[in-house]
């Protein structure tokens, strides 16, 4: 992801789009002192399906920094 201007251009199946900066910081909450993401709100920010989102995450765990996956 590129970051230019209050706007993220990020590049997905070879296509791009485009999200203000601020637009993606309302999706991100903060619980307990953490801050955390809706998987289904990530998996719309990649154009993909929550499921899918939740499986490479499973199977990717060990790649995931704690501070960015949900426990």
């Amino acid at each position: 992801m590129e970051e230019e201007n209050n706007v993220v251009t990020a590049n997905i199946d070879s296509s791009f789009t485009e999200y203000e900066i601020e637009d993606i910081k309302k999706k991100i909450y903060t619980i307990r002192g953490k801050q955390v993401m809706l998987d289904s709100e990530v998996a719309e920010l990649y154009n993909g399906e929550t499921r899918i989102i939740n499986q490479v995450v499973k199977r990717n765990i060990k790649g995931f920094l704690k501070d960015i996956v949900l426990e």
